[in-house]
């Protein structure tokens, strides 16, 4: 019999509090060896990656004669890639009560000392991303023995990033662990650093941008370096950095902001509602356009005007508000997009939205329409919210 069931059997039952349901606890757990070869590694993590539910992954870890702790990890941040799929959602209940997820992380929480480093992070990781209750024993042991290495130093650059972001999404630490995370990092050399890594650090920064003043050197540091890394950064990545970069206001980076927006333009196809909402904010904060990235975004808006969040269409029309761009191919379309959508937008989003067309002097060729649909739209919102006389 596999080890995974046959510890399973083994299993006592006691309270560990993930998001509602109640888990096993082991009271004589038996580590899992560790001497797994190379080879067997390679394999395991080639087809972990084939693997396509949460159900598969634990169908599969459950084979295994031996789990180390780098495995059970790897199979965690499947679970939680998985799941992730389908949108920001927590584990569904059948997995959470799942006996063999109980064992995998049951074997996490046991002995955290035991634990890699990468091991530790990748696990803490994963959960958070999962939604698994913040005041679980498992989250709880996981974020004290990060916290120990974190004192001590001995967490490496990666780890140290995944960490960090890792504490902002979990909302359980202020500033001053963040800060021992920023000051470790500042000793490290920006080359050894990832695209990935880069960005998180922009992202723990961001998280104590109170304290920007006191780590401007650092930053110009960051900024200058950042340059050499632009043209490997995916869509995710660059919108995540150029938010970054709004918060810590860092107007004085406008090299980087400049190179930024060149590569943007390829992305635009690409990005997610969400990002391209990002991107958009940020040049509209710091000023930038290129002719480039406008005859992207027409594309962009012509083609999928209807399915844009609102709140990014509104984005789209204050950048052109903005810097004067009378986008004949944005306008049409965001003008079609109100007259069939209307019930989409808030009061203050038409506003946002209409603006434009006065300050531009555009009429679209569905104008009578769009009006008739403004004034349709204006008459409910009358009735709905009567005036305030004084």
């Amino acid at each position: 019999m596999p080890i995974v069931k046959s510890l399973i059997r083994k299993m006592e039952m006691t309270f560990i509090h993930f998001s509602g349901p109640v888990f096993s606890q082991v009271s004589d757990w038996v580590r899992l060896e560790q001497n797994v070869k190379n080879g067997e590694s390679q394999t395991f993590y080639k087809r972990l990656s084939n693997l396509t539910s949460s159900e598969e992954v634990l169908s599969f870890i459950s084979t295994m004669e031996t789990l180390p702790d780098t495995m059970a990890a790897g199979a965690l941040q499947r679970i939680c890639e998985v799941e992730k799929k389908d949108g920001d959602q927590g584990l569904p209940k059948e997995i959470l009560e799942n006996s063999i997820f109980q064992a995998l992380c049951f074997q996490l929480e046991k002995e955290p000392s035991q634990l890699s480093n990468t091991s530790l992070v990748t696990a803490l990781q994963a959960l958070i991303l999962l939604h698994v209750d913040p005041q679980s024993s498992l989250l709880l042991n996981l974020v004290a023995e990060c916290q120990n290495r974190l004192k001590k130093g001995g967490l490496e650059v990666r780890n140290l990033c995944i960490l960090g972001e890792s504490l902002i999404r979990l909302h359980s630490s202020g500033c001053v662990t963040l800060e021992l995370i920023i000051n470790q990092l500042q000793g490290e050399k920006l080359e050894t650093f990832t695209p990935e890594d880069i960005v998180a650090l922009y992202r723990i920064l961001q998280a104590c941008a109170e304290k920007v003043h006191e780590h401007q050197t650092f930053l110009n540091k960051i900024n200058n370096f950042s340059l050499s890394i632009v043209s490997n950064l995916s869509p995710k990545l660059i919108s995540q950095m150029l938010t970054a970069l709004v918060v810590l206001d860092q107007s004085q980076a406008f090299p980087l902001i400049i190179k930024l927006g060149r590569y943007v333009v390829r992305h635009v196809p690409h990005f997610t509602n969400e990002e391209l909402r990002r991107v958009l904010e940020a040049f509209i904060y710091f000023g930038y356009h290129d002719r480039f990235f406008t005859k992207a975004l027409e594309y962009r808006v012509a083609a999928v005007c209807l399915t844009l969040d609102p709140e990014v269409v509104c984005r789209v029309m204050e950048y052109c508000s903005r810097k004067q761009i009378l986008s004949k191919p944005i306008l049409n379309a965001v003008a079609e997009t109100f007259v069939c959508q209307s019930e989409k937008f808030s009061p203050s989003q038409i506003s946002a939205l209409m603006e434009p067309f006065g300050k531009l002097h555009y009429l679209p060729p569905n104008a009578s329409a769009l009006f008739r649909t403004l004034e349709n739209v204006l008459s409910l919102i009358s009735i709905i919210f009567h005036p305030k006389h004084y």
